[in-house]
C-alpha cells in the first residue's frame, strides 16, 4: 500500500475491538434508555458516554483514551468485588459474569497501556 503524508498509521486490531465494544456498550445503555423511557421508567445511565469513548479511541484523542483507562479500571475493580461477593453467596455458576467483566476489563487496560498504543496516542500529527 502507497504511504501517503495525509494518510494515518492503521490502529492495532486489538485497540479496535477495544473501541468497538465500548461503541456498542454504549448503543446497548442507549437503547435500554429509550426502552425504559416508553415504559414510564425514567432513567440515567452514564454507560451511554461508552460510544463517544469508542469513537474517541476510533479518532485516536488522548482524552478519549484517558476515559477508556478509566472506565476498565473500573470494570476490574467492579468484577473483582462481585466476583468475591458471588463466590460468597450464590452458586458458582453465577460467577461467569463477574469474573467476564474482571477479565474484559484486565484485557482492556492491557491493550490501552501497551506501549505501542500509547504512542498512537502521543504522536503531535494525529
Amino acid at each position: 500500500m502507497a504511504s501517503y503524508p495525509f494518510m494515518k498509521s492503521p490502529l492495532p486490531t486489538m485497540l479496535i475491538i477495544v473501541a468497538v465494544i465500548f461503541i456498542m456498550s454504549g448503543f446497548n445503555a442507549t437503547w435500554q434508555v429509550i426502552a425504559l423511557y416508553f415504559h414510564g421508567s425514567y432513567n440515567i445511565n452514564l454507560t451511554v458516554l461508552s460510544t463517544f469513548i469508542g469513537l474517541g479511541l476510533l479518532w485516536r484523542q488522548q482524552i478519549g483514551r484517558i476515559f477508556a483507562l478509566i472506565y476498565s479500571a473500573f470494570y476490574v475493580v467492579e468484577g473483582a468485588i462481585f466476583s468475591v461477593f458471588f463466590a460468597l453467596s450464590t452458586h458458582w455458576l453465577f460467577l461467569w459474569g463477574p469474573l467476564a467483566t474482571l477479565g474484559i476489563g484486565v484485557w482492556q487496560v492491557w491493550v490501552l497501556t501497551r506501549e505501542d498504543v500509547h504512542q498512537i496516542f502521543q504522536r503531535q500529527d494525529n
